[in-house]
């Protein structure tokens, strides 16, 4: 069995939030009826979840973007996208 400690912490968070045990997750089929939301694989859901995540995440930079700047360092960031995530799925 995968340690949890070896799945990505962002499929942890997740599985959490839908009560789905990641070590089972991860060695599942995604195209097996284990774990699909509504007929569709676990793979596809999860991506549209984290994707909404990155979006909700950036909508909190108070950054203004500019062509000297067009990117902040905070809203881009991944650890602490990383750690905004955790905090809010536990």
């Amino acid at each position: 069995m995968t340690p949890a400690s070896d799945i990505n912490p962002r499929v942890v968070a997740w599985a959490r939030v839908r009560g789905i045990n990641p070590e089972v997750l991860v060695r599942s089929n995604p195209d097996s009826d284990l774990y699909r939301v509504d007929r569709v694989p676990w793979t596809i859901v999860y991506s549209e979840w984290i994707r909404a995540k990155w979006d909700e995440w950036r909508k909190l930079c108070t950054h203004v973007p500019d062509a000297k700047h067009p990117l902040c360092d905070h809203c881009h960031n991944h650890a602490k996208f990383d750690a905004w995530l955790q905090e809010t799925t536990s």
